[in-house]
């Protein structure tokens, strides 16, 4: 299994158990270059994800490097910068960020230090921290609460 498929499959096991979440699913598109790799519906607002692992840095001043992030999935997601409901999920190691449209274009210009201290560092492994805070975080930002 890849690093990616790997995500996913945790990505989809936590939003199997949150209740308001109304459907998930792996987009497979051979059709459309840069679509991203899974959609979403939560409280009945829809919205796509992008997966995207790399290897931890070994400093804190390094940048983590999105390479197989293509241009056209970036300019996807530039095309619905306004949008509220896509975000771009990376694995480092052992931590997983979720970054929106606001911030996702310059995570590759944040020394991997700081990306750590970012509000929305989770670890899909801590199921209950994930389920209890940072979903809903998410969906109440969906709604437009933050």
């Amino acid at each position: 299994m890849t690093p990616e498929s790997k995500l996913s499959k945790d990505f989809s096991l936590l939003l199997n158990k949150m209740p308001n979440v109304d459907g998930h699913e792996k987009i497979e598109n051979a059709m459309c270059n840069g679509t991203p790799d899974y959609t979403y519906t939560i409280d009945g607002i829809h919205g796509f994800i992008e997966f995207k692992c790399c290897p931890t840095p070994k400093k804190d001043t390094t940048f983590i490097n999105l390479k197989h992030w293509t241009e056209p999935q970036r300019q996807w997601m530039r095309n619905r910068f306004k949008s509220n409901t896509v975000f771009l999920v990376v694995r480092c190691g052992e931590y997983d960020f979720i970054f929106d449209t606001k911030i996702m274009f310059d995570v590759e210009k944040i020394p991997f230090g700081n990306l750590k201290n970012y509000e929305f560092n989770v670890s899909f492994k801590d199921k209950n921290y994930w389920q209890e805070v940072n979903l809903i975080l998410l969906s109440n930002k969906l709604k437009g609460f933050n």
